[in-house]
């Protein structure tokens, strides 16, 4: 009674699986390639080591 709607969910499952892992694969090849990752990390490490940016004077004045 249910063979082929519980084929068809299987069927569809299974496809969003593998179009899923392929293009996890794909993003991680490019950001690989492009070194997407190591830069972003450069930047933040910069960024959090920087000396913090001074108040101006208004902001504690009351």
């Amino acid at each position: 009674m249910f063979g082929p709607v519980l084929d068809v969910a299987i069927g569809l499952v299974f496809t969003i699986v593998i179009y899923a892992t392929l293009l996890s694969a794909l993003v991680e090849t490019v950001s690989g390639v492009l070194k997407l990752r190591a830069r972003a990390l450069e930047d933040v490490i910069i960024r959090m080591l920087e000396d913090p940016v001074p108040p101006s004077p208004r902001h504690g004045a009351a």
